[in-house]
């Protein structure tokens, strides 16, 4: 019976230690996988700061007009204190705009 193959190197290492061809691959990999990551939720970088009540959210829909708001981008903040003064909010769960989109709801322009 021949060795079993691991990655096209015969498995030969203990279960978890990625042969050391790979070390350099696997870390090239790890850095461009972290490069085009979503920042987590509650920190964001660009735009205003989130209502107080939906800082946990990223997408918030005005349910009166069915747009849905992204809270990462530059709206200008006179449209979102609106939109949470009318209490006219819906958000979604799964927080996604595929979610929003499935709801009905279009992407407010910026």
């Amino acid at each position: 019976m021949g060795a079993r193959l691991l990655f096209g190197k015969p498995a030969s290492l203990p279960i978890g230690t990625p042969p050391a061809a790979l070390h350099k691959a696997n870390d090239i990999r790890w850095s461009l996988w972290q490069s085009v990551q979503f920042p987590p939720r509650g920190h964001y970088t660009l735009g205003m700061d989130r209502p107080k009540a939906y800082a946990e959210h990223r997408f918030i829909g005005d349910k009166r007009t069915q747009l849905v708001y992204d809270l990462d981008l530059d709206y200008p903040p006179a449209v979102i204190a609106e939109l949470v003064e009318s209490e006219q909010v819906g958000t979604f769960g799964p927080d996604t705009l595929p979610e929003a989109r499935n709801r009905g709801y279009r992407l407010a322009k910026v």
